[in-house]
């Protein structure tokens, strides 16, 4: 939960980096920017919303079927098209 610190959060971080969600830190610290990719990673797996990596959420986390962020969501390439003539 928010304001935690360790090597539980430092891997929670790393692993939620490797699926794409986690684009902070991997600094053992959970704040913030933490809470939030929880949220998002939580609305994307269809559970409960509440920022806190509890234990239904940091076994889905770390399971073989954990939704992982695509890249196309993660940087619009829409940009790209808007710059060409």
């Amino acid at each position: 939960s928010k304001g935690s610190k360790g090597v539980n959060v430092k891997n929670l971080q790393q692993r939620l980096r490797d699926l794409g969600w986690f684009q902070g830190n991997v600094d053992g610290k959970y704040g913030t920017v933490t809470r939030k990719t929880i949220q998002q990673f939580q609305q994307a797996a269809g559970i409960t919303v509440t920022g806190i990596a509890d234990s239904p959420t940091q076994e889905l986390i770390y399971s073989d079927s954990a939704p992982i962020k695509s890249q196309e969501t993660a940087a619009p390439q829409n940009q790209q098209q808007q710059q060409q003539p």
